[in-house]
């Protein structure tokens, strides 16, 4: 073998050691990069955050609305964002009331920050400056909240084994469970309304609700679509002010309650006027499987069905309701004045 051969052999394999070592450094070098380079992402948005919430309390508390914990963290490096809340405080002082949860979490994954779950730990306790007072308890209460570049799109609160048991300053004594309850709200994907105002659809349902002892528990229903939304900040009535100066509206396309026996179901429309009040027309259906017997001890709410039921019987007319024959009445609203059939029967106070 010639000496050339020689220095070309062994130049061949220092070659090839440089190339795998560079293959060995590069995925780790790579790697490093990646790292930092998501640390720098978390770290950037953990401020982020940090400074959204400040300013968001600080916001709140020019409205009287006050925000405190006993123990508050935000961690959750590497994957997620988690906010830690124990012995969370709530207080408005324009409507005089007080409120304590036990604990709140927060979380959202780094790689999508938009979404955000919020857990609240049981039990929850408010309070009136009138002397209202009431305690919450659940197994499980949980919301999703979706926010887009224009802010909130879609929010989703779930509820299972809830309780209720309130006072209020008269000493009348509420009390009420529900195996679920939930409640979900979106922007309507195909919306008309335009920016900052929002068509938004709305979905509430109710499993298993009892308020006293007595009475078999209830399911009911709700679907709709508020047209026109102004942005939900600032008090109720400057709220319902521009909600109507904007022409906005709400259309109940679904509406049913049953506790196995009596059903009742409905539709209809309604909107603030420029009075500060509401005008509308709802019809609803009434139906009883089983008329009630002397034997049944009958409730407050089994009294007003009964008492629809016996109004719709002169003024309503006949029609299925739940699959059962029944009677469908025609609620009208006329600037807050509440009529059904032709016959008026109360007065709605002014939104704003």
């Amino acid at each position: 073998m010639s000496e050339d051969s020689v220095r070309d052999g062994i130049g061949g394999e220092a070659a090839r050691g440089r190339v795998s070592r560079w293959g060995l450094f590069l995925p780790v070098a790579a790697l490093v990069l990646l790292v930092a380079l998501w640390t720098g992402y978390w770290v950037f948005m953990h401020a982020q955050v940090r400074d959204g919430l400040a300013a968001w309390r600080a916001a709140e508390q020019a409205a009287g609305r006050t925000y405190a914990c006993d123990r508050e963290t935000l961690s959750g490096f590497p994957f997620r964002f988690e906010l830690r809340c124990t012995s969370l405080t709530f207080a408005d002082a324009a409507a005089g009331m007080q409120a304590k949860v036990a604990g709140l979490l927060a979380v959202a994954q780094a790689y999508e920050p938009r979404h955000i779950i919020v857990e609240l730990s049981g039990p929850a306790q408010v309070d009136t400056e009138t002397g209202d007072h009431a305690t919450a308890s659940w197994t499980l209460l949980e919301a999703s909240l979706q926010f887009a570049s224009t802010g909130l799109k879609q929010v989703s609160v779930i509820a299972d084994g809830a309780a209720l048991d309130a006072t209020t300053r008269d000493g009348i004594a509420v009390k009420g469970t529900a195996a679920k309850l939930a409640a979900h709200a979106r922007q309507r994907p195909d919306q008309t309304a335009v920016a900052p105002f929002e068509d938004i659809e709305i979905a509430l349902r109710a499993d298993a609700v009892s308020l006293d002892d007595k009475s078999d528990p209830w399911t009911g229903a709700l679907d709709g679509l508020a047209t026109e939304v102004p942005p939900l900040v600032g008090e109720a009535p400057d709220l319902f002010r521009t909600w109507q100066i904007a022409n906005g509206s709400f259309d109940l396309t679904n509406f049913s309650l049953t506790d196995g026996n009596t059903s009742v179901s409905g539709t209809g429309h309604l909107a603030p006027t420029a009075t500060g009040t509401v005008s509308g027309a709802f019809a609803v259906g009434l139906a009883t499987a089983r008329p009630p017997t002397p034997d049944d001890t009958p409730t407050l709410t089994q009294q007003y069905l009964a008492l629809l039921h016996t109004a719709g019987g002169f003024l309503g007319r006949e029609a299925k309701v739940g699959g059962v024959d029944g009677r469908m009445v025609d609620i009208t609203i006329d600037d807050g004045r509440v009529s059904l059939g032709t016959m008026q029967i109360g007065v709605l106070p002014p939104l704003f």
